[in-house]
């Protein structure tokens, strides 16, 4: 089930690309500043995107480990513990709702990460507040795209550990 881990980091990382839509906005639409002060907020807020990004598919790879190892046994047909095939499609159910605050824990994150540093280059207030406009669209419309593009994937995973069950019952 590597597959299914891949294709959860494709997704949150496709879905991770919009964020950078509110400071792009906020430096080179919003703000009266220089070229170079443009290119430093830019490399700044691209820094925080990344960073953000690692942390976010560190979480959702931890998150499904225990999952992935269940369903690693089971697609070998390996014995497995009834409570650990509970426990993974319990898991494995939670995860879509799981990356999705995990989600907007990090687009919060990003939001104050850029906020400072706008503050810090002393851009100004009114200018710094800018990014609050992208940074509220993407925190109403992304998490939706992540709960339902996870659950896509997470649900035949459900099915197979429940089919699994039943069967062994």
């Amino acid at each position: 089930m590597k597959k299914v881990l891949s294709q959860l980091m494709l997704v949150l990382n496709a879905i991770w690309l919009v964020q950078p839509a509110g400071p792009i906005v906020s430096v080179f639409y919003c703000m009266s500043t220089s070229p170079e002060q443009q290119m430093t907020l830019m490399i700044c807020a691209m820094v925080i995107w990344i960073v953000l990004l690692v942390i976010q598919l560190l979480f959702i790879k931890w998150v499904y480990a225990p999952v992935g190892q269940v369903l690693e046994k089971l697609e070998n047909n390996q014995s497995c513990p009834d409570g650990e095939i509970v426990d993974a499609a319990r898991r494995n159910s939670a995860l879509a709702m799981q990356a999705t605050i995990f989600y907007m824990l990090m687009i919060a994150a990003a939001g104050l990460s850029n906020f400072a540093v706008y503050l810090y280059y002393d851009i100004g207030m009114l200018s710094a507040m800018s990014i609050w406009g992208g940074l509220i669209a993407g925190g109403i419309a992304c998490p939706f795209m992540v709960l339902g593009a996870v659950s896509l994937f997470t649900g035949p995973n459900t099915e197979f550990i429940s089919g699994h069950l039943k069967t062994e019952s």
